[in-house]
């Protein structure tokens, strides 16, 4: 779902410093190489090496030295909707002194923030990050999730991340059917023996596991007089709306109608799509055909 390695710098994700005192910029997040050796004149110094021999971050609050440290690293906004459960997992290294404490904070806006971790004791070693993990299922279904790592010391020691991954649960698919006029439901992804009026219309509803869209709504309306073809109707519609490429839930919020209508006798069945929705900050709106293509009679 999400993961950061940091073998390519910081990459998208944000840090603030608002350290004051000794000299604040050592204490930013930063990107090291692996077996970075830091010399703080201590006995012995410290040969970092994370848990898979590879760049890292750190926030160093001995370099800053004299003053009080806070600095944060941010991860960009992803989704984790479409899940249900989460795991963050991540490796470090971080060394305790007396008063400080390492928190990991949890945001579905980027703005406010809940602390979901806090450490107040060392966690792993310069030549030995270990591995921690924070349950995150309170979150399954968000649109926009933030990860942050707040670092608060005075003159204390040091914060090394690494190799941070949020996994999931995907949550069950499920389907539902309506009609209108109404008389039929079913909760069938392939409803057998349907029997319905003439110009009945199919509102066919899969919740998919896709993180993307939230919602995903296939709209069939047949405009014929004749009856002889509804139960191959809902087979095809469904086919048409439930399996890549034919109906492509691609979009953020975008509703998807596919239409099947045959206008004249002895014209064959065409499918039309049809799309509303909005991606990214821009919203838009578009309506057009995508594809027009002949269906067997």
């Amino acid at each position: 779902m999400f993961s950061e390695d940091f073998n390519s710098g910081l990459g998208s994700w944000s840090t603030t410093n608002t350290s004051t005192g000794g000299t604040p910029a050592a204490a930013a997040w930063t990107s090291r190489p692996d077996s970075y050796f830091y010399n703080g004149y201590g006995s012995p110094d410290p040969t970092f090496s994370s848990n898979d021999a590879s760049p890292f971050v750190l926030s160093n609050s001995d370099a800053q030295g004299s003053g009080t440290t806070a600095t944060t690293l941010v991860s960009p906004g992803f989704s984790t909707v479409g899940y249900s459960s989460l795991s963050l997992s991540y490796y470090h290294y971080y060394r305790y002194n007396a008063s400080e404490s390492a928190n990991v904070d949890i945001s579905t806006d980027g703005t406010n923030w809940t602390t979901e971790q806090t450490y107040t004791s060392t966690q792993g070693a310069d030549d030995g990050f270990v591995q921690s993990t924070v349950d995150l299922s309170a979150y399954a279904g968000q649109p926009q999730l933030f990860i942050r790592f707040r670092y608060d010391a005075t003159w204390d020691w040091w914060w090394a991340i690494d190799n941070v991954s949020v996994t999931g649960t995907p949550a069950p698919t499920s389907f539902s059917w309506t009609s209108t006029p109404a008389g039929f439901t079913s909760t069938d992804q392939n409803p057998m023996n349907v029997t319905v009026n003439a110009n009945t219309t199919f509102h066919f509803t899969p919740r998919v596991r896709h993180a993307e869209p939230r919602r995903a709504h296939c709209i069939g309306d047949r405009r014929s007089s004749a009856r002889t073809r509804h139960q191959w109707y809902a087979r095809r519609l469904q086919q048409r709306c439930s399996n890549k490429p034919s109906c492509r839930f691609g979009w953020r919020n975008t509703e998807w109608r596919w239409f099947l209508d045959r206008s004249e006798p002895g014209q064959r069945w065409h499918v039309r799509t049809c799309d509303h929705g909005s991606g990214g900050v821009h919203l838009y709106r578009f309506c057009r055909t995508l594809r027009e293509r002949q269906l067997p009679r």
